[in-house]
């Protein structure tokens, strides 16, 4: 499972060129697929789908969905 930040292998994880942000062979991804408020995040099977799509903005690691941009 996932694990506190202390710089082991059990806290890694790979942001991607095709947007995905990974954890040993799995994809950060939005339960469901509901683009809501307080939806929670799950370790997923990666997909290649909108759901597992994130943007890095900036040195704060704020992630954007950039579906969720272009409804704005």
């Amino acid at each position: 499972g996932v694990d506190y930040c202390d710089g082991n292998t059990r806290s890694d994880w790979d942001v991607e060129d095709d947007g995905t942000i990974q954890m040993k062979d799995l994809c950060l991804d939005i339960s469901g697929a509901k683009f809501e408020n307080n939806t929670q995040l799950e370790l997923y099977k990666c997909l290649n789908n909108d759901a597992q799509k994130w943007k890095v903005d900036g040195d704060l690691y704020v992630l954007r969905l950039p579906l969720l941009d272009s409804l704005s």
